[in-house]
């Protein structure tokens, strides 16, 4: 180095480990180690609830319906003073989407990302939003009744229907419908039938909710089930069907992945399908150029009928059998 007289390479750096790769740890001839996903893990994330909803999102609309009146400030002494906007928006969230029951709603909110983002972080559970529905029950059934029918009049969110068996089914009435002013009256009365028909959530067995909730989910499980193992049997059909589509004209081997038997023609060169029910044999005259495809012309040299073969015709995707001899004198045409 110039400038450090009697200072050389080896001086420099004296003392510093050679950096060397670090032996593997694969014994010879073992198996790779692969990773297994693992739903059930526990995992702490730094989430942020805001993101993890998207910006049209029925969920905000909810509480931005929710919160156009400004009731900060009227819950107990010490409780989070958005607690009552919160606890509006959840019940009416879960009157759209078809949850009367208090544990129902409360299970969500520890689950269900939309549910989250309501709360926010504030803390409920099953007595605070189970309390809140008895101490304002009229009162709050006519706030989501009407509440509920002025967003499907708007056409901002859509009603699922509460079925007897627990399935939550869209509203029949499409979301075109809705935004007539005609059908207000309509939507009016349905959310009033699915406002009384959630009421009774609250009165039932805690259990019936559950088992009709489980059902739902085992009927669930079955119908995927059964769409998983017909999906697979349609599997090998498909696959066919793909290397069909690969055999190229330009294929040497073409006929012969076909599988077809041939025999040999009376009048030119090239082979016939043997058990044709009918075959034409002609002779090239010329080729023309159609777009990505050739179009040949030909000179008919000979034909042949097969005894007994019926014909037929392709029409919509599908073969059909040609009917019966049309009455009448036969024509004979020249070839």
């Amino acid at each position: 180095m110039q400038g450090a007289p009697g200072l050389t390479e080896n001086a420099l750096f004296q003392g510093v480990a050679e950096k060397r790769d670090p032996p593997s740890r694969v014994a010879p001839g073992a198996k790779p180690r692969l990773q297994i996903a693992d739903r059930s893990q526990m995992e702490l994330r730094v989430v942020d609830l805001d993101r993890l909803v998207a910006d049209d999102d029925e969920v905000r609309s909810v509480w931005a319906f929710a919160v156009r009146d400004d009731q900060g400030g009227r819950g107990n002494r010490g409780a989070p003073a958005d607690r009552p906007k919160i606890l509006v928006a959840l019940w009416l969230y879960a009157t759209l989407q078809g949850v009367g029951s208090a544990r129902a709603l409360d299970r969500l909110c520890e689950s269900h990302v939309a549910y989250q983002w309501l709360c926010g972080g504030v803390s409920v559970n099953y007595h605070t939003l189970a309390d809140f529905r008895v101490a304002h029950g009229a009162i709050l059934e006519r706030m989501l009744t009407e509440s509920v029918a002025t967003l499907m009049a708007s056409g901002v969110v859509t009603l699922r229907r509460v079925a007897q068996d627990g399935m939550r089914v869209r509203a029949s009435a499409g979301a075109a419908s809705f935004r007539r002013k005609a059908t207000l009256d309509e939507c009016l009365r349905a959310a009033e039938e699915q406002v009384k028909s959630l009421r009774k959530q609250l009165d039932e067995d805690p259990g019936e909710e559950a088992r009709r909730r489980k059902a739902a989910q085992l009927r669930a499980a079955e119908d995927r089930q059964r769409r998983v193992e017909e999906a697979l049997r349609q599997l090998p059909a498909v696959e066919e069907i793909k290397a069909r589509s690969r055999r190229k004209g330009d294929d040497p081997k073409k006929l012969e992945k076909l599988a077809l038997q041939f025999e040999a023609s009376e009048s030119i060169d090239s082979p016939r399908v043997a058990g044709a029910a009918a075959s034409y044999e002609c002779r090239v005259l010329k080729v023309a150029a159609c777009g990505d495809h050739d179009l040949f012309l030909g000179l008919v040299t000979g034909h042949g009928v097969r005894d007994g073969g019926k014909p037929v015709v392709r029409w919509g995707g599908r073969s059909h059998a040609i009917g019966a001899a049309l009455e009448g004198p036969a024509v004979k045409y020249p070839h």
